[in-house]
């Protein structure tokens, strides 16, 4: 018998997606021990297929302090800041996530 190969795949058909989130910049370099130990990323939000609510954001992956100066984002804005407090924290590269949610039961508890 000669020999065989196989593959196997995965398709999801996911439901539309009424909003789209973007981070500016993508990234950001601080130095320890400067005198500024605050840096701050403008998270962007578009409303598509008609969304009109407001959205919940959610930090994840990121063991240190972040903060949102509005959560949810309200019915008609386009953005929110998101600021990270540095002081203290050791060097290196450190990943994370911006999630949004139509509603506060939907963030994972």
């Amino acid at each position: 018998m000669g020999l065989i190969a196989r593959t196997s795949g995965t398709l999801e058909v996911l439901a539309p997606q009424p909003f789209s989130l973007s981070l500016v910049p993508k990234a950001r370099s601080i130095r320890q021990n400067d005198s500024v130990q605050t840096l701050s990323y403008r998270v962007l939000f578009d409303r598509t297929g008609g969304f009109l609510g407001p959205v919940y954001l959610e930090l994840v992956g990121f063991v240190g302090r972040g903060i949102f100066n509005v959560n949810p984002i309200p019915v008609g804005a386009s953005e929110a800041l998101l600021t990270f407090d540095t002081a203290g924290m050791p060097t290196g590269l450190f990943a994370f996530d911006v999630v949004g949610y139509e509603t506060q039961a939907d963030i994972p508890a």
